[in-house]
C-alpha cells in the first residue's frame, strides 16, 4: 500500500466514522424528542397541578371537551348560557388544541 492510498483509505475511514456518528446522535435526537412530546400532555399536566382527586375529574372533563367539542358548543349557545358564552369560547379552544396534541 502507498502512503497516498492509505491516507486516502484513513480518510475514508474517517468520514464513515463521522457519518455513524451523526446518525445516532439523530436516533437519539429523535428518541429524547418523542418523550419530551409524551411528557408534554395538557391534561396530565393539568391534573398533576390540581390536589387529590380533582385532578382525575377534570381531565377526565378536558378528555369529554376534547372528544366531544360541538356537543359542547351546542350546549353553550343556548340563550340562557348567554353570560357563560366565553367559557364555551374557552372550552372549544381547550377542545381544539387537545384535538391538535392527540394527532
Amino acid at each position: 500500500m502507498t502512503v497516498k492510498h492509505n491516507a486516502e483509505f484513513e480518510r475514508a475511514v474517517r468520514i464513515e466514522m463521522l457519518r455513524a456518528k451523526a446518525q445516532i446522535e439523530r436516533q437519539q435526537l429523535a428518541t429524547q424528542t418523542t418523550m419530551i412530546a409524551a411528557s408534554l400532555n395538557p391534561s396530565r399536566m393539568v391534573a398533576s397541578a390540581l390536589p387529590g382527586n380533582t385532578g382525575a375529574w377534570f381531565s377526565r372533563g378536558l378528555k369529554l371537551v376534547t372528544r366531544y367539542p360541538h356537543v359542547v358548543s351546542a350546549v353553550l349557545s343556548n340563550r340562557r348560557f348567554k353570560t357563560v358564552r366565553w367559557i364555551g369560547v374557552a372550552a372549544l379552544a381547550v377542545g381544539r388544541l387537545g384535538h391538535a396534541f392527540r394527532a
